[in-house]
């Protein structure tokens, strides 16, 4: 016969409780059933664990050595059960994000204090790269999800989009255009502008609509990151186009204006196609989403 876990179950029920009857009343089930999942026990271990005298069990000295085993393992087993109980209601882990620069040095910040002030207990790192960088570390399943800009051609991912804006101009305090209800691409013909570096496809699209409209901005610096090329503006070296999420939290030293024609600006979760998204990256895409619902809002 073999060993199984209820009859350990019943070993230590019988150890803890000092009896059969008590035993049963723990298991939720008949006397006899502990009875008899005590004899298969002992015949499956192959020695004897009680001594029967006036209906009571008195436990040999194997028994007691046994039962220390038997303990640890259920100590061992409720440590397991606080776990997997911390981990199912969110109190222990850790979240790992990576994103492009537009959308971490002001959205996703925010998105990470409110998660975190519902979920003090879950650690979370972000991480940011380029967007071609970022899904080829979400597709090799290196972090728990990532946030870029979409659409993504890769079979290999889920992409689950959260919002969808246009970007805008952005101005420096007192620049010549602050009265301009709309700026267009014409308006920006000589203008100092600060581009995305050259080889980003929102680079790519820009340069494009400028041309297409003959406007030919003086492009003296230009900067890697949304966050930086904010900062450039800020200190009047110029003006740019960017996404509305790289605005998130810094509006007091910029003008920002509707820019015709219009640039698409599509941000969405992503997430290996072959891994289930955990609870935690669920609830903290849900945060994401529910920032960017407020952002529209409030623009």
């Amino acid at each position: 016969m073999k060993l199984n876990l209820r009859q350990v179950e019943a070993f230590r029920a019988v150890m803890v409780s000092g009896s059969i009857t008590n035993a049963a009343e723990m298991m939720c089930v008949t006397q006899p059933a502990v009875s008899r999942l005590i004899s298969d026990f002992e015949f499956a271990i192959g020695f004897k664990l009680f001594d029967r005298a006036r209906r009571k069990l008195i436990p040999t000295p194997e028994c007691l050595a046994l039962f220390e085993e038997v303990k640890r393992t259920f100590a061992g087993m409720e440590h397991i059960r606080r776990a997997a109980e911390a981990i199912g209601n969110m109190q222990t882990g850790h979240l790992s994000v990576v994103a492009m620069s537009v959308t971490s040095t002001g959205f996703l910040p925010g998105v990470i204090a409110s998660f975190s002030k519902a979920y003090p207990e879950i650690s979370v790192s972000l991480w940011t790269w380029p967007r071609d960088q970022a899904l080829e570390w979400i597709v090799s399943q290196q972090y728990d999800l990532g946030v870029i800009t979409i659409p993504v051609a890769d079979q290999s991912v889920i992409v689950e989009p959260f919002t969808e804006t246009d970007a805008v101009c952005i101005l420096p305090n007192g620049h010549r255009l602050a009265d301009k209800k709309v700026i267009t691409a014409k308006d920006l013909d000589g203008e100092e502008f600060v581009p995305l570096t050259s080889g980003s496809r929102f680079r790519h699209v820009v340069d494009q609509i400028f041309e297409n409209h003959e406007a030919k901005p003086v492009m003296r610096v230009e900067a890697r990151s949304a966050a930086s090329i904010c900062s450039l503006v800020e200190r009047g070296l110029g003006v740019s186009i960017v996404g509305r999420l790289a605005l998130y939290g810094r509006h007091n030293d910029l003008i920002i204006k509707p820019f015709m024609p219009s640039i698409p600006f599509k941000a969405g979760l992503v997430y290996p196609s072959q891994r289930p998204l955990s609870e935690k990256a669920r609830i903290f895409g849900d945060h994401a989403i529910k920032l960017a619902a407020e952002m529209a809002e409030n623009t």
